[in-house]
């Protein structure tokens, strides 16, 4: 097994579609034997920006059955409530030479990878492209966007001679040695577009309207504050830039948890807001707007 897709959602449907179309040998690793089953019959179908179809082979497995052998590279596209569960199923997978990418939202996570990082050459990645699963093998393409890998916690300023091929796909992956600029960034234009688009079920372009601007400037100014009490220096201004250009590129978009919210499913508000309102308390910050989008998301949830 070359390289392990862990989670057969939208990211790691596209993500895994891309690299065995690329000629990678991909191993989709997903929750359920009929998903896994699904998509070695059939095949996983994109559905293109333009319209347009295509489908790949690709091998899978459900993660309580898992193929002998260690893996070079594991892509982990799991959600952050997710991530605790899979952990064994990384480890299984892993050698001192596997390069493992975390591409969790939000944040949280960082513990789990810095105790992986004892066993694999471990990563932070960053993508603001969109999808949404269609269905068990099939995914539509949404949003152009960028995407980052970063180590983490290595401070290693050059990639890893194992990673050169991510490089050279279509959908450009960049390299940024101070990834966790991205994730609070990345951190910043969910903690806005999220929780604002599942309480008021719209598509992520409404955001954009002038009777959101007061409500998204208190939002990324607690996130900044709290990103710099962590160490991590942001531009108040660049981070409203990123978000209004995450909001038009995306416009038509649903976010994942108004998705989720549809579905009846949990969201991941306290990886978001949650995460900065908590690690605001941690500071001394006050965080009342991403602390009350919270409470407001989990009520709707409930």
């Amino acid at each position: 097994m070359k390289t392990a897709i862990i989670g057969g959602g939208a990211l790691g449907l596209l993500w895994g579609a891309r690299l065995a179309r690329a000629g990678f040998p991909v191993t989709m690793i997903v929750r359920t034997q009929s998903q896994a089953a699904t998509i070695k019959k059939m095949g996983i179908t994109v559905q293109s920006l333009s319209g347009g179809e295509w489908t790949v082979p690709a091998e899978a497995c459900a993660s309580s059955s898992l193929p002998a052998g260690k893996a070079d590279s594991v892509f982990v596209m799991v959600k952050q409530m997710d991530l605790p569960a899979v952990t064994p199923v990384i480890a299984a997978l892993t050698h001192e030479e596997t390069q493992v990418l975390f591409w969790q939202n939000g944040w949280g996570h960082g513990e789990i990878v810095k105790k992986l990082s004892a066993q694999a050459c471990t990563y932070l990645a960053v993508t603001t492209e969109g999808a949404l699963r269609l269905g068990v093998n099939q995914v539509a393409h949404t949003g152009n966007g960028e995407t980052w890998v970063g180590p983490y916690p290595d401070s290693r300023r050059e990639p890893h001679p194992a990673l050169e091929r991510l490089w050279q796909l279509e959908q450009k992956i960049a390299w940024d040695p101070d990834i966790l600029v991205r994730i609070w960034e990345k951190l910043a234009v969910n903690c806005v577009i999220n929780p604002l688009t599942a309480l008021e079920d719209v598509p992520n372009g409404e955001v954009g309207h002038p009777r959101y601007e007061q409500m998204k400037r208190a939002i990324i100014e607690e996130t900044v504050r709290v990103a710099r009490a962590e160490g991590v220096r942001l531009d108040p201004a660049a981070v409203k830039e990123r978000v209004e250009r995450v909001i038009r590129l995306t416009a038509r978009n649903h976010s994942s948890m108004l998705q989720d919210m549809k579905r009846g499913r949990k969201t991941e508000i306290a990886h978001i807001n949650g995460a900065v309102a908590e690690l605001g308390a941690k500071w001394g910050i006050p965080t009342p707007v991403n602390a009350e989008l919270m409470r407001r998301v989990q009520d709707k949830e409930a």
